[in-house]
């Protein structure tokens, strides 16, 4: 019983201890800058043309058309 009691509480500790380091702040450990997410285009009517690809060698182009 007494080995069973240790095993609960360091499988509590090293849980808490995971959960804690995995909540503080979750942008620095994305491999993706924050920067490279976030944009913005001043003047969306003179956007004809986007260009989308991943990093698995998906690819797709979306046309305007018209207005």
């Amino acid at each position: 019983m007494n080995k069973t009691l240790i095993l609960l509480l360091l499988f509590v500790v090293l849980g808490g201890g995971t959960a804690w380091f995995l909540m503080q702040k979750p942008d620095a450990k994305m491999t993706v800058l924050q920067e490279e997410r976030a944009f913005h285009i001043d003047n969306p009517d003179e956007v004809y043309k986007i260009f989308l690809a991943d990093r698995r060698g998906n690819k797709t182009t979306l046309e305007r058309k018209s207005d």
